[in-house]
């Protein structure tokens, strides 16, 4: 329903005012004996309890639920709609796209109240029905003989972490006796990549879930607490998701092992909003992609409010399907042209998005100070997301443009293995990252590397003497790294050598993953 029509003059439509009855109770934000119980004048009149608060709730400001407040939603989500009546607006409309019924987060302990009353009243729908999922592929027996995983994608954009989990859950496919379902919840770029996975490997289908993600989550769960099986394990792939998923398992008696990759600068926020907190009560364990990313969240526990029994980290580390390329020197100067970058001389290479997170602001000001070696090049590669990075992007071309360095900003580049190739050495500048992929790419392809340390668990790959860490922002001390690293003015440019890192293939840490869920969540079942 178009959000204009939930106006006080429908409510004279019988036949509106039973629909939205239905929708109110179906809501489970409303009940008749709830609202009675809250406002106990309302009972013994002519006005049925649900008329009553259609009417009044609003005017007197009267409390409808936990879940929902009319004057509080009314003043949020209906001042520019002429003679709109919240509780039509809410039962009609909002609850449909996700609008909040009241100015709470839903703790541990409403959201158990919550996800008890949809557990008691609504019916379970089987696992294999509900509106995202599609017809199994088989993985080697009935769903009775298979142990499950549900892996929960908050959102697929063409990141590392999408890859990860990609590349994780295409191996995981392969085990037999373990059936693998997965969960989009909103779309992103990557999505086709997963579909194009689940149709060639015994996945089921990513399809999204209703645009409501705590009736989602709670319909999920249902449908996964009854399906047949041996084992079930639920696994959020992102902080922002086990908010819900995680307290929701625990109270269907579905283990759940949060993964969790990019963590260390967006803890803050998570905290202000309850869902670190809510991940490590509930959670059965929680998985990282390095002992930096699990360090950071435990040292925020501690600092705040620490779960009972502790937190039980395992770190997975972060997977790469090399494809590692060995050039001539011919092929080379031929990527590099591609590139519009100098055929000859040293190539330095950066990569991620535009932003000060990923400093990319250092690499420039590393780049400006290497302006007096005119043999070097530096290039970065990856693109801007937000207007303020664009400004960024804008003003370092400017600073480089005065300074003089031999700086190029690439763009997004489809292939990153040539480039690797063609390069000289790879300087990774992020202030905060909890396992860079490209870095591991890096080292996969051969290139020595020099790392801001610190905050950046990318160090944990990286071997000394042959690459360097800097623990401090200083663009000085990097470009002596950088330096003591490139092959003097002079003499011979030596490409890289494919280096291969066997703990760091798909396999190696798909097998870590099921590893853990097997010991925490399985107990102890063994595949092969």
């Amino acid at each position: 329903m178009d959000q204009y029509q939930c106006t006080n003059g429908r409510l004279a439509d019988s036949r509106f005012m039973q629909a939205l009855y239905h929708k109110a109770q179906a809501s489970l934000c409303y009940s008749d004996d709830e609202y009675i119980r809250l406002n106990p004048d309302a009972a013994g009149l002519p006005l049925s309890p649900f008329e009553h608060c259609c009417r009044f709730a609003l005017r007197e400001q009267r409390k409808v639920s936990d879940f929902f407040d009319p004057a509080w939603y009314h003043r949020r989500y209906c001042a520019g709609i002429p003679d709109c009546n919240p509780v039509a607006h809410f039962f009609s409309y909002g609850i449909f796209t996700g609008l909040k019924g009241a100015p709470l987060s839903f703790g541990p302990e409403l959201l158990a109240r919550y996800a008890k009353r949809y557990f008691d009243r609504v019916e379970a729908v089987p696992f294999l029905e509900l509106p995202w999922s599609a017809p199994l592929a088989d993985n080697g027996g009935p769903l009775r003989e298979q142990a499950h995983i549900v892996f929960v994608v908050h959102e697929l954009l063409r990141t590392g972490a999408s890859l990860t989990l990609l590349q994780a859950m295409q191996e995981l496919a392969k085990k037999p006796g373990l059936t693998l379902w997965s969960l989009l919840m909103l779309p992103g770029p990557m999505e086709d990549d997963f579909r194009a996975a689940s149709r060639a490997l015994p996945m089921h289908e990513v399809r999204r879930a209703t645009r409501f993600p705590m009736f989602s989550a709670m319909q999920i769960i249902q449908g996964f607490a009854a399906l047949p099986g041996k084992q079930k394990c639920l696994v959020p792939n992102t902080i922002t998701i086990p908010k819900y998923f995680s307290t929701l398992a625990g109270l269907a008696g579905i283990p759940a092992i949060p993964w969790i990759h990019e963590l260390p600068g967006f803890l803050p926020f998570f905290w202000k909003n309850n869902e670190v907190d809510q991940l490590c009560r509930e959670a059965a364990a929680v998985m990282t992609s390095s002992r930096f990313c699990g360090e950071r969240l435990s040292s925020y526990l501690e600092e705040h409010e620490p779960p009972p029994a502790g937190l039980a980290l395992e770190v997975t580390g972060t997977p790469v399907d090399a494809a590692a390329v060995k050039l001539t020197k011919a092929e080379a100067a031929a990527v590099r042209r591609s590139l519009a970058l100098p055929a000859a001389g040293p190539l330095v290479l950066g990569c991620g998005y535009i932003s000060k997170v990923k400093g990319t602001d250092i690499f420039a000001r590393v780049a400006a100070l290497a302006a007096r070696r005119a043999d070097v090049t530096f290039a970065w590669t990856g693109g801007a997301s937000t207007d303020e990075d664009e400004a960024l992007l804008e003003a370092l071309r400017e600073a480089a443009r005065e300074t003089g360095a031999r700086l190029h900003f690439l763009g997004r580049v489809g292939e990153m293995w040539p480039l690797y190739a063609c390069s000289s050495l790879f300087l990774c500048t992020s202030r905060v990252d909890s396992f860079p992929r490209v870095v591991v790419e890096a080292k996969l392809a051969g290139l020595p590397i020099v790392c801001l340390g610190g905050n950046n668990g990318a160090v944990e790959c990286l071997n000394p003497p042959a690459d360097a860490i800097v623990g401090r922002e200083d663009p000085a001390a990097l470009l002596q790294a950088v330096l003591q690293r490139l092959p003097q003015p002079g003499a011979p440019i030596r490409l890289p050598t494919p280096a291969p890192r066997p703990e760091f293939s798909p396999r190696a840490v798909a097998d870590r993953v099921f590893e853990i869920i097997s010991r925490r969540a399985f107990a102890g079942m063994c595949l092969h």
